[in-house]
């Protein structure tokens, strides 16, 4: 089997494993030939690419790395672009560093309120001294590239994260190097 990524990708060529949706549903199975509906709908899904079967790669398998770490990330990490995401880890970093300040937050969830947010700040009546806006309802996972209602999503990356490990966000950073990169310009 071999990659192809989608835009280099032909009507005819065999699939050499199956695609699943993000909930894990089946969209197209192994061993089906692509059509032209197929690429159509794979773009619209947002894949990149798909493994085909073919002469150059008939005998190649890929199999998983089990050693591989999939976790990188905090549970806020990984709720980052759920509306409110950014507000909390922030709220978290600053606890674990014993920053214990007093902020007000405006978490504005969708364009209306993000909208409002911003003119009450530019009347000065906003009376909170941070403001999280996330144009899409729900956050970028309620965006236009999700495959699914919200709610559904929304139970599927609670059921992941649930599964993720309690790491602090500082122990989490403590596995980089932080003076390899500037996080200003």
């Amino acid at each position: 089997m071999r990659y192809v990524p989608l835009k280099d990708a032909k009507v005819g060529m065999r699939l050499a494993q199956d695609m699943y949706d993000s909930l894990g549903r089946t969209l197209i199975g192994v061993n089906a030939r692509v059509t032209e509906y197929y690429l159509e709908k794979l773009k619209t899904y947002g894949f990149d690419g798909i493994y085909i079967q073919d002469e150059f790669s008939k005998d190649i398998q890929l199999e998983p790395d089990d050693g591989i770490i999939l976790q990188q990330g905090t549970k806020f990490g990984k709720r980052f672009a759920n509306s409110g995401g950014v507000t909390a880890a922030v709220l978290q970093s600053m606890k674990e560093n014993n920053e214990n300040l007093e902020i007000k937050v405006c978490k504005a969830n969708g364009a209306a309120e993000c909208k409002k947010a911003l003119l009450l700040m530019k009347a000065g009546k906003l009376p909170d001294d941070f403001i999280e806006g996330m144009a899409c309802e729900g956050g970028c996972v309620g965006g236009p590239s999700s495959f699914n209602d919200m709610v559904s999503t929304k139970k599927f990356r609670d059921d992941m994260i649930e599964k993720a490990d309690d790491r602090s966000i500082e122990e989490n950073l403590s596995d980089y190097d932080m003076d390899c990169f500037s996080m200003h310009r």
